[in-house]
């Protein structure tokens, strides 16, 4: 990496640049919660059946696409 380089946008500058006015901005950090909840339930619950473990796989999948998708839509915002 050059010093050049960091003039460059990179994926924390959205991050730093969220607007707390802004309801998109309470969404995605939400999201962000709710994905970090999934993460916690699959390691601190180790005796979930594989059911419940395939629905904790695919709402966290959807949570991933939704927080993707939210970030592309706020950066084409501002």
């Amino acid at each position: 990496m050059r010093i050049s380089d960091l003039g460059r946008p990179t994926f924390l500058n959205p991050l730093t640049s969220l607007d707390p006015r802004e309801p998109l901005t309470w969404l995605i950090v939400l999201l962000a919660l709710a994905a970090v909840a999934a993460v916690i339930a699959f390691l601190a619950l180790p005796q979930l059946e594989d059911q419940q473990r395939l629905v904790l796989a695919v709402a966290l999948f959807a949570i991933i696409w939704a927080e993707t998708y939210l970030m592309q839509r706020y950066q084409r915002r501002s």
